[in-house]
């Protein structure tokens, strides 16, 4: 569900990453904790993020041991979240991120998603009568 709304104008993040995100098809994300890691959060390894993957991705994820102290790696993130440079800065977006195209309010986002779950009761409904 956090997906559509990463791309909406009340979104806190840049007009570079929401367009970033409407841009991704849905096998432009990675599972990594690679990110985690490199800001020093203490993330449970066993909930990694789901991110957008950019340059940072390809050459960290799946060396997260590697990573592990690396401080230059982690200046490169902590600069590049203060320059807004998302080769380098997590951009987190789930699985849904490719039907995510358009700029739409959250409220409208939020009716959309409201409106389908309804549907979908009202079918499921009918199922079990």
């Amino acid at each position: 569900i956090g997906t559509p709304l990463l791309s909406c104008p009340e979104a806190t993040n840049s007009a570079a990453a929401r367009e970033r995100v409407r841009a991704a098809g849905g096998d432009r994300t990675v599972l990594t904790s690679a990110f985690d890691i490199a800001q020093g959060l203490p993330w449970p390894a066993r909930w990694p993020g789901r991110a957008l993957a950019n340059e940072f991705t390809e050459t960290w994820h799946g060396r997260e041991d590697e990573l592990r102290g690396d401080t230059a790696a982690t200046e490169l993130v902590r600069r590049a979240r203060a320059e807004g440079d998302l080769e380098n800065a997590p951009v987190y977006a789930g699985e849904s991120v490719g039907l995510v195209t358009t700029e739409e309010s959250a409220t409208d986002v939020v009716r959309r998603l409201t409106a389908d779950a309804e549907k979908a009761l009202q079918r499921a409904g009918r199922l079990v009568r």
